[in-house]
């Protein structure tokens, strides 16, 4: 007899055993007492081998960890929204997918896969697949993206077109090269939040470099801690 029968007639002839069990126990001592039974009876292998992605514990042995390829993600669109594909696209305030353009507060995805025609319908209401990685989108007229920005931050300035500035700083991703047709983008390396300045300002008025006591240098570089905790905050929330 191989193993995996041997396991499936002892597995048979257990639970026959619980059954008849339990029966004999709800017979003679009620229903609840059956309930209790069975209750106990399947706590016991949880205490002697609890499950630890319940319990939180750390692996002490290998583990059969999912694995996605991470090139898409499927991504709710907005309200009366369509989408085309090979676009840039971007999640909006809400977490739903709309077509990326210099706006405040988007957060740019990568490139639409499919055209999806939510137009007529509420958020959430139909889905798309979104790639995450170097494409190649059209160069501003205006603003152009130069070689020398190379490694640097695109700005969005339309679902099909980068630039080296915008009015709100919504990024497109890091870029990787300039052709004469347009501009190499990785959009997994899109930097979240606009670009925000914050004038570091002292807390006497005055520079702390000139602030002789150490009190005050304490006290000043107190201050411009506080200020870049805010920069990082209006940046990555």
């Amino acid at each position: 007899m191989n193993n995996s029968l041997r396991f499936f007639l002892l597995a048979g002839i257990f639970l026959l055993a619980v059954a008849v069990g339990l029966a004999s126990i709800s017979q003679h001592f009620g229903a609840e007492a059956a309930t209790v039974t069975a209750l106990l009876l399947i706590s016991i292998p949880m205490a002697i081998n609890p499950p630890t992605h319940i319990l939180g514990a750390a692996a002490t042995a290998a583990r059969n960890t999912e694995e996605r390829p991470g090139d898409f993600v499927y991504l709710p669109l907005a309200a009366a929204t369509t989408i085309y594909q090979g676009t840039l696209v971007a999640r909006d305030a809400s977490g739903n997918l709309v077509p990326a353009s210099d706006t405040a507060a988007l957060r740019v995805v990568g490139r639409a896969e499919e055209t999806v025609d939510n137009s007529a319908g509420d958020a959430g209401d139909l889905s798309a697949n979104v790639g995450l990685g170097t494409f190649k989108f059209d160069n501003s007229a205006g603003d152009a993206i130069t070689a020398a920005m190379i490694c640097k931050m695109a700005e969005v300035e339309d679902d099909q077109t980068v630039a080296s500035d915008s009015t709100n700083h919504v990024s497109a991703g890091r870029i990787v090269a300039v052709d004469s047709d347009g501009v190499w983008v990785d959009t997994r390396h899109a930097f979240y939040g606009p670009k925000t300045v914050i004038a570091i300002t002292s807390t006497d008025g005055t520079a702390a470099a000139a602030s002789a006591s150490v009190g005050d240098l304490a006290a000043e570089a107190e201050k411009i801690g506080d200020d870049v905790r805010a920069l990082h905050t209006s940046l990555f929330g």
